[in-house]
């Protein structure tokens, strides 16, 4: 039987994940360029800033960071959206269910 006095439990997605990252890499147009270099305005952080996420900091090191197919996705060249999202989608790819 359903306890109705208790307040439904709101969970949030994983943004910490491949998944979660490659809709949001594909939600911009692919020829747009990113600064690797910037803290604030690469897809790294602009990514975790849309997901309510600390730009700098330990969200940013562990996601970023964390997983050399994360860091590979934002660090490889061409620094586009569209390549990114190439880059995310064959990493996935490669990590096993």
């Amino acid at each position: 039987m359903f306890d109705f006095t208790t307040s439904p439990v709101e969970t949030k997605p994983d943004v910490f994940t491949l998944e979660a990252l490659y809709p949001w890499l594909r939600s911009f147009p692919p020829k747009w360029e990113y600064p690797y270099s910037s803290a604030h305005s690469c897809a790294c952080g602009l990514y975790l800033k849309a997901a309510g996420e600390e730009i700098c900091g330990k969200a940013r090191n562990e996601f970023e960071f964390g997983s050399e197919s994360r860091r590979k996705v934002f660090a490889d060249k061409p620094h586009t959206f569209g390549a990114a999202a190439d880059r995310c989608r064959a990493a996935m790819e490669k990590v096993p269910a």
